[in-house]
């Protein structure tokens, strides 16, 4: 079979071309062999000090440039080309050698497709085999805070604080949440979720203060506003609708807000009774947060309704991380508002709580500068 492919390949290239395909594919072979000690003539010959340089520049452009060029334009990794190319060079000869990207690149596709081929795409792609969220997900839950601050300090150096709390934590407990509905964690797992997070989101904020105190940190409020009157002690409670994971959420979007100055308090609530033992004394804005506002539907209407009757001054808003709600879900509710990320809930409420700074009243001065021109004159 390989006899035959050489020669119908000779009818399309010039034998110069074949002499160079052939001897890349006999390189691809020996590079096999090297591993094992078999120490082929022509592998042994890359030593010697009379080839040319371009023999060396070939062997850079075969090993090292092309791999690294296709695995940028295909979604296969280097390796994995190189490793696809030992092998079926092998096993078909030149013909496998032509055949070896397109091959590959077709069971990664494959993987990337069809679940149970899942680790085709794994081994031989170039995507991470874990997402953000996922990473994160499972750092919270094996307790590795440590390895989960490192992920926080990655994401947070390339993008923003609220970026990563958008597109990594609040994604990671909307994977608990679906574990959770699946019944693949119980409550006590889920608890641990709620502390890991809760842990790691001190560390974030010890963080972000030591970056403020070097002047890294832009997520302050701008000189041209400030918190408006009645809103500086706490007047702000993100509430968890039902469980743990809704107050983790909750915690998230406490972070966010007193990353501004804002202050604000965080606290759970797992039943509709936990509200008439809420402290509302001095609270204008209530964030009613749920990873998964589709099946807590019930409490967070009620819960909302509680809340008004208690403090019927008070300004209810969802938190809903699922992208559930609308216009008429917003009514339905009772509430004033309903957002979906950290970034719109946080600037809403900066929106709510502060002010612009009042301009320094000149008029006294210029009429008096006025004055004093007309007695020079």
């Amino acid at each position: 079979n390989r006899e035959y492919g050489i020669a119908v390949l000779g009818r399309y290239l010039h034998p110069r071309e074949l002499l160079e395909l052939a001897a890349s594919c006999a390189l691809s072979v020996e590079r096999l062999a090297w591993p094992l000690d078999v120490h082929p003539p022509l592998v042994r010959s890359l030593t010697r000090s009379d080839l040319p340089a371009g023999w060396y520049s070939a062997e850079l452009k075969a090993t090292a440039i092309e791999p690294w060029m296709q695995g940028q334009t295909t979604g296969l990794s280097p390796l994995a080309i190189v490793i696809s190319a030992i092998f079926w060079t092998a096993l078909w000869g030149p013909i496998g050698l032509l055949l070896a990207t397109p091959v590959t690149m077709c069971l990664v596709v494959l993987g990337r497709h069809v679940e149970g081929l899942a680790f085709l795409d794994v081994l031989l792609g170039d995507q991470p085999a874990l997402s953000p969220p996922e990473i994160f997900y499972q750092r919270v839950l094996a307790g590795s805070t440590a390895e989960a601050l490192e992920q926080a300090e990655e994401v947070v150096s390339a993008s923003s604080m609220t970026s990563y709390l958008d597109t990594v934590v609040v994604p990671g407990l909307q994977l608990a949440n679906l574990d959770r509905q699946r019944g693949l964690i119980d409550d006590a797992r889920l608890l641990e979720v709620q502390e890991g997070t809760r842990d790691l989101l001190s560390d974030v904020a010890e963080m972000s203060r030591a970056a403020k105190a070097k002047g890294k940190d832009a997520d302050t409020l701008p000189p041209e506003r400030q918190l408006a009157p009645g809103w500086e002690h706490g007047a702000i409670l993100c509430l968890g609708a039902r469980t743990p994971l809704d107050s983790a959420a909750a915690d998230v979007l406490a972070l966010a807000i007193r990353r501004y100055g804002v202050p604000v308090r965080s606290a759970a609530l797992s039943n509709l009774r936990d509200i008439a033992r809420l402290d509302l004394d001095g609270i204008r804005l209530v964030w009613l947060s749920a990873i998964d506002a589709t099946h807590s539907n019930a409490q967070i209407r009620f819960a909302a309704r509680r809340l008004r009757v208690k403090s019927p001054d008070i300004m209810v808003c969802g938190a809903f991380w699922d992208g559930y709600g609308g216009g008429a879900t917003r009514e339905a509710h009772g509430l004033e508002h309903v957002v979906a990320t950290v970034a719109a809930a946080t600037g809403l409420t900066l929106d709510l709580a502060t002010v612009a700074n009042p301009e320094p009243d000149t008029g006294g001065d210029t009429a008096a500068t006025q004055g004093e021109e007309k007695s020079a004159a």
